[in-house]
């Protein structure tokens, strides 16, 4: 389930299969470690320390720096959170949250909790669209540019809050 800018010639050579990339500044806050649960007792692994962060919103102008996760930020995905038995017990009624480990910059070493799909707040699903699957297309000048814009002409149409790609 590939996300963002659609692969072209320069893809020829195999993507690495849980490589992610941030394409535009985040704003973060610190969330809890997620309980004992279904992932958890699935998954111990990737849980080995808590979740550190929830990505809460595109970053604005007044993101403190200590909360603001850069573009350009390497991610590793690991999985789902801990709801991913309720998304197939109810599909639809609740968002999928991605858990990435934050390989580079400031965060490095801590994990990153984002929607990915699904109903959420606007701000929310907005921040998880701007995590992106790593390939050359995704590095290219103006693409986080058009993705924020095209974004915005969503939300100023009043288009519903449900977070999902094109096609």
């Amino acid at each position: 389930m590939p996300d963002g800018p659609r692969c072209d010639a320069r893809c020829a050579l195999p993507h690495a299969a849980n490589g992610w990339l941030v394409l535009a500044d985040l704003e973060l806050e610190p969330t809890p470690r997620r309980g004992d649960d279904w992932w958890s007792r699935q998954h111990p692994a990737p849980l080995e320390h808590e979740p550190q962060w929830l990505a809460v919103r595109p970053a604005e102008a007044d993101t403190p720096p200590d909360r603001r996760l850069p573009s350009a930020t390497r991610l590793r995905r690991l999985g789902a959170t801990d709801r991913a038995w309720q998304i197939m017990a109810f599909p639809g009624d609740l968002a999928i949250e991605a858990l990435y480990e934050i390989l580079d910059g400031p965060f490095a070493g801590g994990q990153l909790v984002a929607i990915q799909e699904g109903p959420s707040d606007i701000r929310r699903g907005l921040a998880g669209k701007l995590i992106v699957f790593d390939h050359p297309p995704a590095h290219d000048a103006g693409v986080p540019e058009a993705r924020l814009k095209r974004m915005r002409e969503a939300v100023a149409a009043g288009l519903a809050l449900e977070v999902r790609e094109p096609g």
